[in-house]
Formats: structure tokens, C-alpha cells, sequence
């Protein structure tokens, strides 16, 4: 009997280790155009934005959803991206900045026309992020840490991000134009590129259950034949 105690839970304990080592999530983005006006970078159709609506975000040209890095389904319509992200001061020679003027971080991936807030497939409000431009035209943005909240998700093909576990986000362009600066600071660009967002995935609950179920059910049978 003793045996098949020993045996239960480290059924249960695999179980249990089973949900604490989810597979990671990355969202590959294609077609991001973005832009600068001094004060933030923001997706190339509008400032204002977070609210689901389509006409307020860029249009992409895909979203390849890959876990463990293996695609589990591609969009290429009805596609958008939501982005605000407040920055200062990038220098004209090139150089590395981080948000100094409160973090704001607005980041939001819609998956429906729906102009309200079902239409957005993921939004996320991250801790922080930096900017490294060089005069050669290359701009990269990478942000991440904690998230503050997931604020919402409806993300395609039954995929769910863990709200526990780190998000970040990266964006990266060789292709810049429309390039200005006060002689110091830049004031302006636009930039397109590629980006991705990337985290833990939350476990399947019926996997883990069904673990969970014949952990428990061996136990019992140790107690009935007891």
C-alpha cells in the first residue's frame, strides 16, 4: 500500500511540475510601421488609440503564433497594432534611451475589425522599455519586465499568455525615412520593421487535470484495498 502512495504523488508531483514548466509563447509580427514625434513612438496611423478600433492602429501583414517554436496557426487578415510608447531625448549620434518620462508602455494587438474592446486581441501594459537608435538608420525597441496586467486577451487558435510570468516585447527596422532633429535630439522618423512579443503560455487545465485525476484515483484504490 505504502508503494502505491509513493507512486500517487509523484504522479500528483509531476502534475504539478507539469503546469510550473508551461511552453513559452511568441507572437511573431510582420509589416510594423511606427512613427516618432518627439515626444513618443506610435504606430504609423494614429497617437490616440486603445480602444480596439482599427482605424486608430497599423495594419499587418501577418501574426505567426509559435509555441515551444513551432507555428500553431498564422493570420494575415484583420491583423493590427496598437503602439504608444513614450520616449525623449534620442540622441542625433546614435545611442541608447530608456522611458524617463513615466513609463508609459501601450501596446495592443487587435484581432477583429470590432472597433471596441473585443476586437483586441492581446493588450499589454509593461513595466518598461529602450531605444537604441544608430546613425546608420537602424532603430530597435525592446521592452519587458513584470507585467503590470494583461488587460485583455483573445488571442486566436485557444492560446492564453500567463499573467505571472515576464512579457516583453521587441521591435526591430534597417528602414527609416523621413528623418528630423533639432540638431541634438531627433524629432521625427518613421520606421518599418518586424517585431514579436514573447511569454509563458498557460497551461492547458484538461492536461494537467486529467494528471491530477489518476494521481488521486491510484490513491484511492491504495485506501479501498486497504
Amino acid at each position: 500500500m505504502k508503494s502505491r502512495r509513493i507512486v500517487a504523488t509523484c504522479v500528483i508531483a509531476i502534475g504539478l511540475a507539469a503546469q510550473a514548466q508551461a511552453a513559452s509563447l511568441e507572437i511573431k509580427i510582420l509589416g510594423l510601421d511606427l512613427a516618432y514625434d518627439g515626444s513618443s513612438i506610435h504606430d504609423a496611423m494614429s497617437v490616440a488609440g486603445g480602444l480596439g478600433d482599427p482605424a486608430l492602429a497599423d495594419p499587418l501583414t501577418s501574426m505567426d503564433f509559435l509555441v515551444d517554436g513551432v507555428s500553431v496557426g498564422t493570420l494575415t487578415t484583420d491583423i493590427w497594432a496598437d503602439i504608444r510608447l513614450a520616449i525623449e531625448e534620442i540622441p542625433v549620434g546614435g545611442g541608447v534611451v530608456s522611458n524617463s518620462i513615466g513609463g508609459d508602455f501601450g501596446f495592443d494587438l487587435l484581432t477583429s475589425p470590432t472597433a471596441s474592446l473585443s476586437g483586441i486581441g492581446l493588450a499589454l501594459d509593461l513595466d518598461e522599455f529602450t531605444v537604441v537608435y544608430t546613425t546608420a538608420g537602424m532603430l530597435s525597441i525592446s521592452g519587458g519586465g513584470i507585467a503590470r496586467g494583461i488587460l485583455v486577451q483573445n488571442l486566436p487558435f485557444g492560446l492564453e499568455l500567463s499573467t505571472f510570468d515576464d512579457v516583453s516585447f521587441a521591435f526591430s527596422s534597417d528602414s527609416m525615412s523621413s528623418v528630423t532633429d533639432d540638431g541634438t535630439f531627433l524629432t521625427g522618423f518613421d520606421a518599418s520593421g518586424s517585431g514579436n512579443v514573447k511569454g509563458v503560455l498557460v497551461p492547458e487545465p484538461a492536461s494537467a487535470t486529467m494528471l491530477l485525476m489518476a494521481g488521486l484515483g491510484l490513491v484511492g484504490l491504495g485506501r479501498r484495498r486497504r
